[in-house]
């Protein structure tokens, strides 16, 4: 439940105010994503009912993966419309398919792409990022040092730290955040 960030200091998400204006957009759905890993029949429906709440300002868009698409566009009515993030689950070409996928379906409007840094391809995917959307090239602790420059002067890649998963290896210690 959003409860506890909808009111805060007497102010609430129907009166902006700059706190409104701070916490606005301030939590991108992940639910289809661990801890929670919920169905994708449920996630979506939860979505839209939250995104038409009283609430709604305080709600980003929803992060589904690329894998998945497919299975969401059957889950949306003509007339609704969902803000969306791709994570990048099938790496970059098919990033590139769903960018065309996305293209074709007026209900899906594609806001940002997250994918682990592409390496060598990283300028086709700069080139064929669709206008208006923004991409988080996520970065290991470990290759902070080497990648993070690759996204230098590029204004709509930006850098994602890679901070947990899975597996504990992939959760870095406080220091190697902090560097």
């Amino acid at each position: 439940s959003l409860e506890p960030w909808c009111t805060w200091g007497g102010m609430s998400t129907a009166d902006p105010g700059a706190l409104g204006v701070l916490l606005a957009e301030l939590i991108d759905d992940a639910a289809l994503f661990p801890p929670g890993d919920a169905p994708l029949t449920e996630a979506v429906p939860a979505h839209l009912v939250l995104d038409a709440s009283a609430h709604s300002g305080l709600l980003g868009r929803f992060l589904c993966p690329v894998s998945r698409l497919p299975d969401l566009k059957p889950l949306l009515d003509e007339d609704e419309d969902l803000r969306l993030g791709l994570i990048a689950d099938t790496g970059l070409d098919g990033l590139l398919a769903a960018f065309d996928a996305v293209d074709g379906d007026d209900r899906l409007i594609l806001e940002t792409a997250e994918i682990r840094h592409p390496g060598e391809r990283l300028d086709v995917l700069e080139d064929q990022l669709p206008y208006g959307v923004e991409a988080y090239i996520e970065i290991a602790p470990a290759d902070m040092r080497s990648l993070l420059p690759t996204l230098s002067g590029r204004e709509l890649l930006h850098a994602k730290l890679r901070t947990g998963g899975l597996a504990a290896e992939a959760f870095p210690t406080p220091l190697a955040v902090a560097e």
